[in-house]
């Protein structure tokens, strides 16, 4: 029999006592005349079918259901112009099939108006589900009138009212001229040649909508769907799914079937393809963790398997010439645990060292502890030995340690009432691989000297030397009406052991509170 179908679906979340249904998906189908007929004077009915869904994702539980259907003058309108309770839908497998008008006939006033309907759906003892528009109704009914010799002037005032609508609905404009032939010559006749617009089937629809009005459970669907973005395992699963199987020695694997996953019977193992190869998916069992010589520095150590969480410690993983500490590789000098032997040597390993501290060990496995030095990498590597202002009063390992204080010229190893003639000393370790040292400090004079010699020398050997003068600056401290004379010291000498003593002193003969001298400023550096 001559008919035409229109669709519509929606699924919109529900909850219903006593069934837990989480999803309703209804399809009304339309069928015109045959299915669109009076069911009494001035009344019509529509019948429609569709499917429940469980909160667990199958159908809903067989039974008998309450569900009231309403129809709308607009999607918004605050009052329904038709209801309909029916309660006994009976639903089999997730499915029902209902009669809309069947107890409360629909007026047909309300599908002569040619203006679209909503239909509204509520499950009882839940909110009525979003409306869809019936905007096909209207010229179906013209179409159901025009079937009759009875209704010949129905049909011929539809043909005015409506066939541009229905032009409007064809697909093309062949489609719009049988639709116009359809009123000129026998409207039932020809209905069933306007093709569906606008119809879903189940290659356009996406896995969630398919499934959830589709029956599935003990068949296969099949076809082009998919799910191009892949398949969220966090926010869903698939319950008793099961990978095809398929003789990966016996299938294409071409670029179009990249990221394909085939069960393969004959090694019992999953295997995807990569466009152009079959790939075996590794298969763990009795994990081991790798060693931390093959994992990165400071990343966290997985299984054999590529799992994580279960395998202690951290990565050691560096480059050659850098050793990982701290959860990072740094090179020679970078941490205790791998000291350099001087800032020479970490600059000969590393030219782009730059200046800063560095850890070091002058006498590599002996017994000196790695300790921080400051180098001077910009200028060939010095490493600072030495380096100390005296200002925290402490004189370590000096051979005389008195500190006193000269006012603009601040705190001074020595100085006024603590030191005059002879000298002091200091013994330092110096790294092997340096062949210079480097001396700077301020020397200090103070008061009445009578040209006595001051001097600084490295290993005994005088590396420079002054004559004092008497009085001879700018009063800084001491005696009152006597001046004060201090000197800039900075000397490279060739230098190669691996100690170095460092004496300051001078040939004064009075008591050192009439004269004296003091060191301040010092450093030594070696390269």
């Amino acid at each position: 029999m001559s008919h035409r179908r229109d669709r519509i679906h929606w699924r919109p979340p529900i909850r219903r006592a006593g069934q837990v249904v989480t999803a309703l998906v209804l399809t009304a189908a339309f069928f015109f005349p045959a299915v669109l007929y009076p069911a009494a004077a001035n009344a019509a009915t529509l019948p429609a079918t569709g499917a429940l869904r469980a909160s667990g994702g199958g159908p809903a539980s067989d039974g008998l259901y309450v569900i009231v259907f309403r129809l709308y003058d607009a999607p918004d309108a605050p009052q329904h112009i038709w209801e309909e309770l029916q309660s006994d839908v009976d639903v089999q497998l997730g499915t029902f099939a209902v009669s809309l008008g069947a107890k409360t006939p629909i007026d047909d006033a309300l599908l002569l108006a040619g203006t679209p309907l909503w239909l509204g759906v509520q499950v009882a003892g839940d909110v009525e589900l979003p409306r869809v528009a019936l905007t096909s109704v209207p010229r179906a009914w013209f179409a159901q009138h025009a079937a009759s010799a009875d209704t010949a002037a129905v049909a011929d005032t539809a043909l005015v009212a409506t066939s541009a609508l229905l032009a409007d609905k064809a697909t093309n404009a062949d489609l719009a001229a049988v639709a116009n032939q359809a009123f000129k010559a026998d409207v039932a006749a020809q209905a069933e040649e306007l093709a569906c617009t606008g119809c879903i089937g189940p290659t356009q629809l996406s896995p969630a909508v398919a499934n959830a009005y589709l029956p599935v459970t003990g068949g296969v669907l099949s076809g082009p769907l998919g799910a191009p973005k892949g398949i969220d395992l966090a926010g869903g699963a698939l319950h008793g799914a099961v990978i095809a199987p398929d003789a990966v020695t016996q299938t294409a694997c071409a670029e179009g079937d990249a990221g394909r996953v085939v069960f393969d019977p004959a090694s019992k193992r999953l295997h995807l393809c990569d466009g152009g190869g079959w790939w075996q998916l590794a298969v763990c069992s009795n994990e081991l963790c790798k060693a931390p010589s093959q994992v990165p520095c400071g990343a966290p150590i997985p299984t054999d398997c590529g799992n994580f969480g279960s395998c202690p410690g951290a990565g050691a993983l560096c480059a050659e010439g850098k050793v990982c500490s701290g959860g990072q590789c740094v090179g020679p000098g970078g941490s205790a645990a791998f000291p350099g032997l001087s800032c020479k040597a970490i600059l000969a390993a590393d030219p782009q060292a730059t200046d800063g501290t560095y850890w070091l060990d002058f006498d590599g496995d002996g017994g000196m502890q790695p300790a921080e030095f400051t180098c001077d990498m910009q200028n060939g590597g010095w490493t600072a030995i030495y380096a100390h202002d005296f200002e925290d009063d402490t004189a370590t390992g000096w051979s005389m340690t008195k500190i006193t204080s000269c006012g603009a010229w601040g705190k001074m190893l020595g100085g006024f009432g603590a030191f005059a003639g002879g000298s002091f000393f200091i013994n330092l370790q110096t790294p092997g691989d340096h062949g210079q040292a480097r001396v700077k400090l301020d020397f200090r004079e103070l008061d009445s000297s009578d040209n006595e010699q001051g001097y600084v020398r490295v290993d005994g050997g005088n590396i420079w030397t002054v004559s004092l003068p008497h009085c001879g600056g700018p009063n800084v401290c001491g005696i009152d009406n006597c001046g004060d004379s201090t000197w800039s010291v900075d000397q490279t000498v060739g230098h190669s052991k691996t100690s170095l003593e460092l004496r300051v002193g001078s040939s004064l003969n009075e008591a050192a509170t009439n004269e004296s001298i003091g060191v301040d400023n010092v450093e030594v550096w070696v390269k």
